[in-house]
């Protein structure tokens, strides 16, 4: 049961400030979810007292993820190493997809917690890398993010070399796109 105060409110989920009450559930999600393991501790395991320090790292503002309605925890949107004289910030989103009909709700969270970033921290652009090891996972992006950086073979995923590949989020386009003025 989520007990942080909501901060901003979808018509399926919410995003609320993180509480240390969250912090069991989110070590589960991650300890859980390959994703969230690849994404944040490249593919390390964190002990719970590792994880917990590690939420704050270099971070400066993140979510839980909530569903409206049933109050379940479904993931942790992050803003961290940001650079605020450069106008930038890096971002990862992380829905956990065990549970039935949930999958949906990532855009809705991910188009918040943009919003929320752009107008309240004022940043140009905002960052986001991944392992391409399943690059149908990641195929939605591309109507979203531009790529800016691809290092080739550069993570060792699941037997095999992979790309790092890095996108950015640009918010001018950003609001153009959600203006209607821009086609995916």
């Amino acid at each position: 049961m989520i007990t942080g105060p909501t901060v901003l409110e979808g018509r399926r989920t919410t995003l609320c400030a993180l509480d240390p009450c969250d912090y069991p559930e989110l070590y589960d999600l991650t300890v859980n979810s390959t994703d969230l393991v690849r994404w944040r501790f490249r593919y390390a395991k964190p002990s719970f007292e590792d994880f917990v320090h590690s939420l704050w790292q270099d971070v400066h503002c993140q979510f839980s993820i909530v569903h409206r309605e049933r109050r379940q925890l479904l993931g942790l949107a992050v803003s961290y190493g940001a650079d605020f004289r450069s106008g930038h910030s890096w971002i990862g989103v992380v829905i956990d997809t065990r549970p039935a009909n949930t999958r949906w709700l990532w855009p809705e969270s991910f188009v918040m917690f943009v919003d929320y970033l752009f107008e309240v921290y004022g940043f140009r652009h905002l960052y986001a890398e991944f392992p391409e090891f399943r690059p149908q996972q990641y195929a939605s992006l591309n109507t979203r993010f531009q790529e800016v950086a691809r290092l080739s073979e550069h993570s060792y995923v699941e037997g095999r070399y992979v790309d790092h590949v890095v996108v950015m989020l640009d918010r001018e386009v950003w609001a153009a796109r959600r203006r209607g003025k821009v086609q995916n």
